[in-house]
């Protein structure tokens, strides 16, 4: 039996070449085919995405509706999307890999720019850009995303170094819950994150008002060195050309280039985001952030180095409108996108949205020089800023008013492979959250022989010692469960809610939830004296996620009331006898 086809009579036009119209005819509908498999199972998805269209002109009261609940992305085949698990992740660590235990909150803030515009913006951490994070070529990420209690959004967390299906990984997160997953970091280079808004939808609004930042994964092996042409002084008033080999140790700038598109109230201008027209454009959030010279940006701080000094730049352009970086007076030592070198010596080079490259410069010569996008429409709004540069005198950093070499604190990643450290100031568009997260920010890894999903911490009081691994005692066990849904489940969200122990005896609390949780002593997050007994997860570092136990040896009688800081109404308690 043969299938008969007929095509439309368009395609049979004398106005079009069949020969022509016939694959594209195909390739169309095999692309509708391939999308409707994919969008089918989901919750009404195709009628959500209709709405964002119309949303782009004028706002819809659907969309909005749309924007608030959750979108249902369960599919039929939940084996296809699965992540690593945390048996795979054990494993890995067992073997000698590293994990990093990653705490991402997403909090909704105002934040004012040198400008003086008041943006209703969204944060990772407090921050925007977001805080750089840092692993190497083979690591373990275990990522846990909070959608903070007092947020009006759904959020999510997207990671370009994961290979991990978006689906449900990436899935939307309501405010008060949480969700955790653990990718291997594969391929080596400067990644984005951001948040995907409620599956997708309305992912513009949050990239763009401020949830985005980059991902170092360093190769495994460290950088290398490279060749570079370079003037040599010989005395007596001559030079001459020489190529030298420059060193894989290096100082490290970290910039994030993106834009602004605001309206006059503060809010998200999506018009003018289709439009491609922005309010301004950023490095590292700040529109001439680094520049207090020519524009004169009030609280700037240029970037400040040494005459030889090697410099690594981590460039990421999160946004929509290209980058041509340039340093103005110097050249691009060497390039490099993806895991290949892509030239030597060159002026500028193309970043699109979305991507990255590494780029090696050595400051041979004192001065000041200007780190652009060379696109001047980005230039002039914002994208310019300055590279301090001192001879053996200190200048002309001393004629500027640099007195030490302090670079901004949100240019400055974390240190990784080859880094030489550098010194730093706070410099933020943000507020930080509080200087416990500082570990999880950055990633730090647990030790390589650590066997627990999550790396031990310990904390010590006057009457206790808590910890994130089996507490040592020579009292007994008792074991309470975290149970599935417990973010719902108030006073019996624990099994046994209620339990009585003597001195010297150990409380372990497994959970047995789909989501993170904390175990923190107090009635509530109005109690002054919260997390001064125990508290598994202090400024939410170290969330016990699924599968993850906490423990705590208890030294001194009483009861001990305690609750989850992400969920406040599971409540439980422990007597100590």
């Amino acid at each position: 039996m043969h299938a008969i086809i007929r095509y439309p009579e368009w395609l049979n036009s004398t106005y079009h070449d069949p020969r022509i119209m016939k694959p594209i005819f195909f390739a169309v509908v095999g692309a509708v085919f391939i999308l409707g498999l994919i969008t089918a199972p989901a919750l009404n998805i195709t009628s959500v995405l209709t709405q964002q269209t119309t949303a782009s002109s004028q706002s819809s009261a659907g969309m909005q509706q749309a924007m608030q609940q959750p979108i249902d992305l369960s599919f039929a085949l939940p084996s296809a999307f699965a992540q690593v698990s945390d048996a795979q992740a054990q494993s890995m660590v067992q073997a000698g890999a590293q994990i990093h235990q990653i705490t991402l909150v997403a909090k909704e803030e105002d934040v004012t720019l040198p400008q003086g515009d008041v943006i209703h913006a969204m944060t990772f951490n407090g921050t925007i850009p977001a805080p750089t994070l840092r692993a190497t070529q083979g690591d373990v990420i275990k990522i846990t995303m909070i959608n903070d209690k007092s947020n009006k959004m759904i959020h999510s967390i997207d990671m370009h170094p994961s290979i991990i299906s978006a689906v449900p990984n990436y899935g939307p997160v309501s405010p008060g819950q949480n969700k955790t997953y653990t990718f291997v970091a594969t391929n080596a280079g400067f990644f984005k994150y951001h948040c995907e808004g409620n599956a997708v939808i309305g992912m513009d609004q949050h990239v763009f008002s401020g949830m985005a930042g980059g991902f170092i994964i360093d190769p495994k092996n460290g950088y290398s060195g490279y060749p570079d042409w370079q003037m040599q002084d010989n005395g007596n008033n001559s030079t001459s050309l020489v190529r030298k080999h420059i060193s894989p140790a290096a100082k490290e700038v970290a910039l994030v280039f993106s834009e602004w598109y605001i309206t006059k109230s503060g809010d998200y201008d999506q018009t003018a985001m289709f439009n491609h027209q922005p309010t301004y454009t950023t490095i590292n959030g700040i529109p001439f952030g680094y520049d207090p010279v020519i524009t004169k940006t009030k609280g700037a701080m240029p970037l400040h180095f040494k005459q030889g000094d090697h410099v690594r730049f981590f460039l990421l352009n999160v946004g929509d409108a290209p980058v041509y970086f340039h340093i103005v007076g110097e050249q691009l030592g060497r390039i490099t996108d993806g895991q290949v070198v892509n030239g030597y010596g060159k002026q500028t080079y193309f970043i699109g949205g979305s991507d990255d490259a590494i780029v090696d410069v050595v400051f041979n010569t004192p001065g000041v020089f200007a780190m652009v996008n060379h696109d001047y429409a980005s230039l002039f709004k914002g994208q310019a800023g300055l590279v301090v540069v001192d001879g053996p005198d200190g200048e002309p950093g001393k004629s500027l008013g640099l007195t030490n070499y302090d670079n901004p604190s949100n240019a400055i990643p974390p240190p990784g492979k080859n880094s030489i450290p550098v010194d730093t100031v706070p410099y933020y568009l943000g507020t930080p959250l509080k200087a416990s997260l500082s570990d999880v920010l950055q990633g730090t890894p647990s030790s390589s022989n650590q066997t627990s999903s999550q790396p031990t911490t310990s904390q010590t009081t006057s009457n206790s010692t808590t910890s994130n691994s089996t507490a040592s005692s020579s009292g007994s066990t008792t074991n309470v469960s975290i149970v599935a849904g417990a973010a719902n489940l108030a006073d019996k969200a624990f099994s046994p809610d209620a339990v009585t122990v003597s001195v010297g005896d150990t409380v372990t609390w497994t959970n047995n939830d789909s989501q993170g949780h904390t175990i923190t002593s107090g009635t509530g997050p109005n109690d002054p004296n919260m997390g001064s007994q125990f508290n598994s997860s202090p400024g939410y570092a170290h969330i016990i996620t699924p599968g993850a136990t906490f423990s705590h040896t208890f030294n001194a009688t009483g009861t001990f009331q305690y609750f989850c800081e992400l969920h406040p109404t599971m409540v439980g308690s422990v007597t100590v006898k």
